[in-house]
């Protein structure tokens, strides 16, 4: 399953049991099945599967059309929602 949003410029791929998620420059790699919830962080401990999901993401977002200038993505800001911290 892979996915992105304009907006923080946000792509995600789950190959399996594993997340990968990019938000704004910033990059994840979770244990989906072992922490549904999202807390644990593996991209310092699993640095093979952190390069292998980055890949697979980056073959996708290549492999698809450019955002069109007159789509529309809105999301909240931080001042808008209290555990939306430092969105922008």
């Amino acid at each position: 399953m892979l996915w992105r949003f304009d907006r923080s410029n946000r792509q995600a791929v789950r190959p399996g049991r594993y997340e990968y998620s990019s938000i704004a420059g910033h990059y994840f790699l979770f244990g989906i099945v072992a922490c549904p919830v999202q807390r644990a962080k593996l991209k310092d401990r699993d640095a093979a599967r952190l390069d292998e999901t980055r890949a697979l993401r980056t073959r996708w977002r290549d492999a698809m059309p450019p955002y069109r200038d007159d789509s529309f993505t809105r999301g909240f800001h931080g001042d808008e929602l209290a555990y939306h911290f430092g969105v922008q």
